[in-house]
């Protein structure tokens, strides 16, 4: 199995508008404009499909300084965080725990949080285009690598 934090890794910078429970599956729509639009140029988002998704724990950021931060695991809170659409900025894979990390950043002014850690379990990750087609890990890892390295070279040099 991939580790679902390298596909969480090439959709940084992506927002998550949209999610999903489908059984025990979780579904996040996930608008990353560079990566779906290098599939086609119709497109907008991929879907991520987090196959057995468990143990989902939602660490917060409190804005107050004073504040502690929160552990949600309640599907209702987890369904209010994603509803705030974050940010992805990055993810990690614990090996040893079999655990995912996504750190997400929101913006919502509700929110008594600016974002946090999602952690989960998995036993699988699947992306999908908004015509359904499954996409390879490695196909996006490619077109997100040949992006980047044509970003670099049109960025001056320091």
């Amino acid at each position: 199995m991939t580790a679902p934090s390298v596909i969480f890794s090439l959709l940084h910078d992506g927002v998550i508008v949209a999610h999903e429970w489908r059984d025990d599956a979780l579904l996040l729509t996930v608008n990353i404009l560079y990566l779906a639009e290098m599939l086609d140029p119709s497109f907008r988002a991929l879907t991520v499909q987090i196959n057995g998704a468990r143990d989902l724990v939602f660490r917060t950021w409190p804005k107050a300084p004073d504040a502690a931060p929160a552990e949600l695991t309640a599907r209702v809170d987890l369904d209010a965080v994603l509803a705030e659409e974050p940010d992805i900025l990055s993810a990690t894979w614990n090996a040893e725990t079999e655990r995912t990390t996504v750190v997400m950043n929101q913006s919502s002014a509700s929110a008594s949080y600016c974002g946090g850690d999602l952690s989960f379990r998995s036993t699988g990750i699947i992306v999908r285009d908004p015509t359904g087609k499954i996409r390879p890990i490695a196909d996006l890892d490619d077109i997100a690598r040949r992006y980047w390295e044509a970003f670099g070279a049109r960025s001056p040099s320091t």
